[in-house]
């Protein structure tokens, strides 16, 4: 298996994760390639396994009961996701869809577990990774909780603009993620 660039930028929801602690998770990830379409797990499913993107991009969706489909994140290379069952039978509540073919790391819940009992500052950054992906979560919730669709819109596009703008000569673009 290939080691991960280890260049980051703020795009990336492992920015902060220091270059011990990426090539800790390259070390017990196995690489997967995964096709445009696909599904990574669907709600429901086990969850015992983070998704570490290489190349490409998943979209983690809802569906309602009226079949309406909810876009919760989009994410790219660089990102991590997943959620894990621990000391509990948790099952994902959420479906990941491969949205470009892909290369896409995957890290069992077991083999993470030993390095974070085994190295303390890599449970600290990945207890830190866990809050700061909380505290997105909790934004877009309040947003659209306290503010309605068009102020969590609005928060939405003003985080956007922040995170991933660009001046381009007098007005601001976004970059895609």
């Amino acid at each position: 298996m290939t080691k991960l660039t280890l260049e980051r930028n703020i795009q990336q929801n492992t920015f902060h994760l220091s270059d011990k602690t990426l090539t800790a998770l390259t070390d017990i990830m196995y690489e997967q390639k995964v096709e445009a379409g696909s599904y990574l797990f669907w709600e429901g499913d086990q969850a015992d396994k983070l998704f570490y993107i290489k190349e490409g991009h998943v979209k983690m969706t809802k569906a309602t009961s009226d079949g309406k489909e909810y876009i919760l994140n989009m994410f790219s290379n660089g990102d991590l996701f997943g959620e894990l069952s621990s000391f509990m039978n948790i099952k994902y509540a959420y479906n990941a869809q491969v949205m470009k073919d892909s290369v896409i790391g995957v890290i069992q819940q077991k083999d993470l577990e030993i390095i974070l009992w085994q190295q303390g500052e890599i449970a600290v950054e990945f207890l830190k990774w866990t809050s700061l992906l909380n505290q997105i979560t909790q934004s877009k919730l309040r947003d659209l909780t306290f503010h309605g669709k068009l102020g969590a819109l609005c928060s939405t596009l003003i985080r956007m603009a922040n995170s991933y703008g660009e001046k381009i000569q007098k007005e601001f673009g976004l970059r895609k993620k």
